[in-house]
C-alpha cells in the first residue's frame, strides 16, 4: 500500500494550524506528539510500506534522516514555549 499525499499534506497543513494557534493563544502545545515523525499518514509510510518497497535506497534513507531531523527541530521550537 502506498501513501496517500492528499491526505498526508492535508494533515500536515492541520498541524501548522494547530502549532500557529497554539503560539497565538500562548499554549503549551502536546510537544511529545508533535516531534515523533510517525504519529501521521506521512510519517507512518517510511515504516511500513515505504520500508518494505524502497528501504534500501539511498533517497529513502535521506528521508528518514530528514524527519528525524525535523522532529528534532519541532522540539526545540516548541519547548522553549512552556511555562517560565
Amino acid at each position: 500500500m502506498g501513501i496517500n499525499l492528499d491526505n498526508a499534506f492535508k494533515a500536515h497543513a492541520d498541524w501548522r494550524t494547530k502549532l500557529s494557534a497554539a503560539a497565538t493563544r500562548h499554549e503549551q502545545p502536546d510537544a511529545e506528539t508533535m516531534s515523533r515523525g510517525n504519529c501521521c499518514e506521512m510519517g507512518k509510510w517510511p515504516l511500513g510500506a515505504g520500508a518494505t518497497k524502497s528501504g534500501g535506497r539511498p533517497t529513502f534513507v535521506a528521508i528518514i534522516r530528514s524527519v528525524n531531523l525535523a522532529s528534532r527541530q519541532i522540539l526545540l521550537i516548541i519547548l522553549p514555549c512552556g511555562p517560565r
